[in-house]
């Protein structure tokens, strides 16, 4: 078997939510089935919360989106949890017929399917047809990759979608708070979303163009008029660029006062922070904070003249910070793999992930950044 924890929260009575991915039975290696899990403030599984402290959908069954258990897989990919203490979660589900569709659910407090939402408590986009950028059924690639709720209950949505010459392209949703489309911003509930006049955000362009926003991507403004998405994006010379943007959330449009036009990429089309070229470099934002000032930390991981791992500060403008670290940036490598940040109450940065030893295996490991970026020693 195998188990993934994508991400983790807090929820508003102190009680630990994670969720992620886990095997079907009789499925494949990290295939299958989406879960949530929710544990006690000591530990133990809450066990007042789906079966046994879990919520899976349709464990040995069909997926979300109707694929059969051999090939089914449902990827949470973001959770919120609502003033009502209900959750919603983001993702993409692939069909029968073997093209991946966008999804909203919502659970009850106590972790079951709320069937007010939608009829069904969930919502795909299109079910069975054609995909958000018109791709046919069986080919299209749909995820809603961030999730949040605003003050007035409307639930909007970022993603990707794959486009028709196979690129992959930013997309934006609305809804109303039972699930169906919130017309006002457009008949489906969902759009393209533009940067700069383009689909994407590192500058490729058509088939070659990709973005990847992985897991609970998405933290707010200190006054909550904001939030900020972070990930990475295939820029122009091939490569990928890590990136953070920056929407308002009272219209959902990208905040163009922010770094460059509403977001700030690392090293844009440049060499990466190793030294490696713009085609062959790989940097990846993985973890994003903002501190008490509105400062931005952000840590990553990228390869091109090694592993390594990075943390660098912005402003709350979206420039760097040439105060921290070196110029803005602190590098640690070339064997470090950082997939995790927290600010603790002293403002001390910590990241987790994988280290390289001298045996030549990958354990686990945290490592501590007093605030202007030196180590902890």
């Amino acid at each position: 078997s195998h188990d993934s924890f994508y991400s983790a929260m807090i929820d508003s009575e102190g009680r630990l939510i994670v969720f992620g991915n886990s095997d079907a039975p009789g499925n494949g290696y990290n295939t299958g089935q989406g879960f949530v899990a929710r544990f006690n403030q000591d530990g133990n599984f809450d066990i007042t919360f789906g079966t046994n402290g879990i919520f899976m959908y349709n464990l040995g069954g069909t997926g979300l989106a109707d694929a059969s258990l051999a090939n089914k897989y449902d990827s949470f990919r973001a959770i919120v949890e609502h003033s009502d203490k209900s959750l919603f979660i983001a993702g993409n589900s692939y069909n029968i017929a073997g093209g991946s569709e966008a999804f909203i659910a919502k659970l009850t407090p106590n972790g079951t399917l709320d069937t007010a939402f939608n009829g069904t408590g969930f919502t795909l986009f299109n079910h069975n047809g054609t995909g958000i950028t018109g791709v046919a059924n069986a080919t299209k690639y749909d995820e809603y990759s961030t999730l949040h709720i605003t003050s007035d209950n409307k639930i909007v949505v970022v993603g990707r979608s794959k486009n028709a010459t196979g690129g992959y392209q930013l997309i934006q949703g609305k809804f109303n708070f039972d699930g169906t489309p919130y017309v006002s911003f457009s008949a489906t509930g969902v759009s393209t979303l533009s940067y700069k006049g383009g689909s994407t955000i590192a500058g490729a362009t058509g088939a070659a163009q990709r973005i990847y926003f992985g897991n609970s991507t998405h933290v707010f403004s200190n006054d909550g008029t904001k939030f900020y998405i972070r990930g990475s994006s295939r820029n122009a010379s091939n490569g990928y660029d890590g990136f953070v943007c920056r929407f308002t959330i009272a219209t959902f449009t990208i905040d163009t006062s922010f770094g460059d036009q509403g977001c700030y990429i690392l090293n844009n089309n440049s060499a990466g922070l190793l030294g490696a070229p713009a085609n062959t470099k790989s940097e990846h934002n993985s973890g994003i904070k903002i501190n008490t000032d509105d400062s931005i930390i952000l840590a990553g991981r990228g390869s091109g003249g090694g592993y390594y791992g990075y943390v660098f500060k912005l402003n709350s403008t979206g420039q760097l910070d040439t105060s921290f670290g070196t110029s803005g940036y602190v590098i640690r490598g070339p064997n470090d793999w950082y997939t995790a940040l927290y600010i603790d109450s002293r403002g001390r940065i910590l990241v987790g992930g994988e280290y390289l030893d001298s045996n030549g295996n990958w354990p686990l490991g945290i490592t501590r950044f007093l605030p202007d970026g030196s180590l902890d020693l």
